[in-house]
């Protein structure tokens, strides 16, 4: 699986296009902004978009959705526990930020353990609620590779003070889901850089293992 990181202009945020070169399938991972500059990627390699993946639903992850839903035809899936966060521009912070009433209504309602099948690649769900309450990460076993939204950075964690958020969800989540996976488990976070699980077990402060 091949894999396309856009950060948005604004916030900073990791957009991922995973795509299959194979069968020209793929998906995006959390569209925050920057969805003329998917759409042209998507395009230009050829790739269709089988599903628009989001990890949670504050605003700065969920911005360009409708516009790039409308442009491929690619259902928006989010975990069930999401849907009210997503919906609300009070909750996500469309309002707050842009003065805006932005929200999203999932087509695919996930929950933990479900696998989507993007060309020939098995993408598992790993529900990982305590930055939000129906946050997820999209996890390719085959790849080794883990997406993880909010939940884990680089040396940090989300941020467990806005509506939905719980520190002690949120260690649990990343200690008996995320540091269980392989120690060589790439991690690619919503912002900031690239990790891996063992470098996070070893060395993050605000969750060990």
């Amino acid at each position: 699986m091949n894999i396309k990181k856009i950060v948005t202009k604004t916030y900073q945020v990791n957009v991922y296009v995973i795509y299959d070169e194979a069968s020209g399938k793929g998906a995006v991972i959390d569209p925050g902004g920057e969805a003329g500059q998917i759409i042209d990627f998507l395009r230009e390699s050829g790739i269709k978009a089988e599903y628009i993946l989001l990890t949670h639903g504050h605003f700065d992850h969920i911005m360009a959705v409708k516009e790039l839903a409308t442009h491929t035809g690619a259902p928006v899936a989010a975990h069930a526990d999401e849907r009210e966060l997503l919906g609300d521009s009070k909750l996500n912070f469309a309002h707050e930020v842009y003065g805006t009433d932005y929200g999203v209504s999932p087509d695919m309602l996930l929950k933990d353990g479900d696998t989507l099948k993007v060309g020939g690649t098995s993408v598992r769900v790993i529900a990982t609620p305590g930055h939000t309450k129906g946050g997820v990460c999209y996890y390719i076993e085959d790849d080794g590779t883990l997406f993880s939204g909010d939940t884990l950075f680089h040396e940090s964690i989300g941020r467990t003070d806005f509506p939905g958020g719980n520190f002690g969800t949120l260690e649990a989540s990343i200690q008996r889901k995320l540091y269980t996976l392989p120690d060589d488990t790439l991690v690619y976070p919503g912002h900031m850089r690239m990790t891996t699980i063992e470098h996070e077990r070893k060395n993050n402060p605000y969750v060990k293992s």
